[in-house]
């Protein structure tokens, strides 16, 4: 009788032991609830620059380890932002509230384009989708007159 109480007491301290993991690998796993404010800041031609706060790992303290900027001409959400284009190139996160800035290149003139971004810390645990910026470019700009005073002048000789 001893040999099958002590196995139930070894059996319970593993479900006690098991159920703490298990509980601390959720926690671990929840996703950052942290986002970026994103801000449409200057727009050209062909680009659009964003300005964010960046967001800590753990809330408000740390340093995220990865950007997920996405653009669209039609208004970004949960539902479609698979289908947004990713951009390249997105800057390293910096520690927590840093000022970032980003140009996103390569876009038409005269079009309007919508902004998110996704923050993802090292497991990768991704945030919610940001707030949802608009902003459009600039009409497209005549190129520049030649400057005609930097002309190369031609002498003939006299005869």
């Amino acid at each position: 009788m001893r040999d099958l109480l002590m196995s139930d007491r070894s059996v319970w301290r593993v479900l006690q032991f098991a159920t703490a993991v298990v509980t601390l690998i959720g926690l671990l796993c929840i996703p950052s609830q942290t986002r970026a404010r994103l801000l449409a800041a200057d727009a050209g031609s062909n680009s659009i620059t964003l300005n964010w706060t960046a967001p800590g790992d753990d809330g408000d303290a740390g340093t995220a380890a990865e950007y997920d900027i996405r653009y669209s001409t039609s208004a970004i959400t949960a539902g479609n932002w698979n289908a947004a284009t990713q951009v390249a190139g997105e800057p390293a996160p910096q520690a927590a509230e840093s000022q970032e800035s980003f140009s996103v290149g390569g876009l038409d003139p005269s079009t309007t384009y919508y902004f998110a971004m996704k923050v993802a810390d090292e497991v990768p645990n991704w945030s919610g989708l940001s707030n949802v910026v608009s902003a459009a470019t600039n009409a497209e700009e005549d190129a520049p007159a030649p400057d005609r005073s930097e002309m190369l002048r031609v002498a003939f000789p006299r005869v």
